[in-house]
């Protein structure tokens, strides 16, 4: 009797833990395991640009513009340029001259040179870590190489410039290359200030608001006097904000609706213009005013620019922008297309130009280097 109760004890005990283990169907829980995942943190190229460049950047006058540009596998270059000019379709700022600034072998940020596009009809593209610029004989393509702390730039010619067989099968490569880039777009140091100034503002505006809105409510469902009077001062804040902003678009649909029916001047008469070696940009950069690039070659390595600004006036013979302000400088490259040698010939030139449709005639009052030619767009 006492085995037989042994033996069904023994059975009782083994029938228990069978179904501890079992759990009524369930699985024994798997052991827990914690995983420890580093936080990163993401760097855009723009700001570790800005955080290569900060001080280079910070030391520019004001109105000097900036851009950076593809010019190494690695890193991107910084172009810094006191004079742009704006795309008349989108408004992105370009440039025709320009210092470089890149990196060296041992990290540090290095002043490369000047390089320098023929024309405004030539404004610098990158494509492929290279910067390109020419004009209408040449065309250079330069990148920084930081192992050894130099810039490389390649140039073709075409047989108006003067090149030999593989400078001409150079010329026609770059240039395909160049059409097929990106527009270098800068940034001026007043914008680059505003941006900086507004993401401050908006930064401000956000603490403002989260204590107006911790203020608002003290208990659920109850609201204070300050609180209520508090939300009727940021209601009437937006509403006043929301006619301001209502005003304004209506304010400019207005005037675009004015302008498409009219068709200013400067809509009518901006493009580019040439004539034999010479090429007229005409850019507007307001309703009625505009700013005027002259590029003349006289050889591959020769040329002349001549920049000037003014309104658009009528007479009895049609449009014309009269200027007061025309500069002249003679510009001489190196065999590269590096430029060498810059000569400002003279400042405070006056003038004018006629428009007709597609054509345009220049008064040049200083030299009259261009009596008689006719310039088409």
């Amino acid at each position: 009797m006492k085995r037989t109760l042994t033996a069904f004890i023994g059975i009782v005990l083994t029938l228990a833990m069978t179904l501890a283990l079992v759990g009524c169907h369930k699985k024994p829980a798997e052991e827990a395991t914690t995983t420890t995942q580093a936080a990163s943190t993401i760097v855009s190229p723009y700001e570790a640009d800005m955080k290569i460049y900060k001080d280079v950047i910070d030391s520019l006058p004001e109105g000097a513009a900036y851009a950076f540009a593809d010019m190494n596998e690695d890193h991107d270059a910084l172009l810094v340029t006191e004079n742009t000019f704006a795309d008349p379709e989108d408004g992105t700022l370009m440039a025709i001259a320009a210092k470089i600034y890149g990196l060296d072998k041992d990290g540090n940020v290095k002043e490369y040179g000047t390089v320098e596009s023929g024309g405004t009809a030539n404004p610098f593209m990158t494509k492929d870590h290279h910067l390109y610029f020419g004009g209408h004989h040449y065309m250079s393509k330069a990148s920084i190489d930081e192992k050894n702390s130099e810039l490389v730039v390649e140039t073709g010619k075409d047989e108006a410039g003067g090149g030999n067989a593989e400078e001409i099968k150079n010329f026609d490569q770059f240039y395909s290359e160049y059409a097929a880039g990106t527009i270098v777009g800068f940034t001026k140091t007043t914008a680059a200030a505003g941006a900086a100034a507004a993401a401050a503002a908006q930064k401000a505006d956000d603490a403002k608001d989260k204590l107006t809105q911790k203020s608002q409510t003290t208990k659920k469902g109850q609201t204070t006097k300050k609180g209520q009077t508090t939300k009727k001062a940021e209601t009437k804040k937006s509403e006043t904000k929301k006619s301001e902003t209502k005003k304004s678009e209506t304010k400019k649909s207005e005037t675009k609706k004015t302008t498409e029916a009219t068709g200013s001047p400067v809509q009518r008469f901006q493009g580019k213009y040439g004539s034999d070696r010479c090429t007229i940009d005409v850019v507007g950069v307001a309703n009625n005013t505009v700013e005027i690039h002259v590029y003349w070659s006289s050889s591959a390595w020769e040329h002349s620019e001549w920049t000037m600004s003014g309104n658009f006036d009528e007479d009895a013979n049609g449009f014309y922008v009269y200027y007061s302000d025309g500069v002249r400088k003679d510009i001489k490259y190196n065999e590269d297309g590096t430029k060498s040698e810059t000569e400002t010939v003279y400042t405070g030139g006056k003038g004018a130009f006629r428009f007709n449709g597609n054509k345009l005639t220049w008064d040049d009052h200083a030299e009259h280097i261009a009596d008689g030619m006719v310039f088409t767009r």
